[in-house]
């Protein structure tokens, strides 16, 4: 008897991703610290060079979840 085969959408590679990344922001950046910011927010420059959200093409969960954990972090770079 042959093995089942799922295929995954774009949908499901979306969820995959989204749910990484609100893990993600969950463990690293909740209580990030003064010298991990700038390693953090590199990588997160990086992630975010070839496409505009973390989960897919629309703002998803994990979006928000990153937004909120730097937020505290973002007020400070002010002009």
């Amino acid at each position: 008897m042959g093995s089942i085969r799922l295929r995954e959408t774009d949908e499901d590679i979306a969820d995959l991703l989204s749910m990484q990344w609100m893990e993600y922001a969950h463990i690293y950046l909740i209580n990030i610290t003064p010298p991990y910011r700038s390693l953090i927010l590199t990588e997160l420059n990086e992630a975010l060079s070839f496409q505009s959200y973390f989960g897919g093409n629309q703002i998803t969960a994990a979006d928000k979840a990153v937004f909120r954990a730097l937020r505290h972090i973002m007020v400070m770079f002010y002009y």
